[in-house]
């Protein structure tokens, strides 16, 4: 199965400064990553993705 999963606010909190995501004072939610994780290593492809001004930027990961 393919499940697809935001980056911001799904695998870690991270902050607005001046209007532009601050990723270098982001934080893990390792709860959220260790659920996904289970679905990997259960078989599942994860597609990792991030909204950033309109535009889409997709990460692929799978054990195939």
């Amino acid at each position: 199965m393919k499940i697809y999963v935001d980056i911001d606010g799904t695998i870690c909190n991270t902050l607005k400064v001046d209007g532009k995501w601050d990723y270098k004072s982001a934080n893990p939610i390792q709860a959220h990553i260790d659920k996904i994780n289970k679905l990997y290593y259960k078989g599942n492809e994860i597609v990792m993705g991030v909204l950033c001004d309109s535009f889409i930027t997709v990460h692929h990961r799978s054990q195939n």
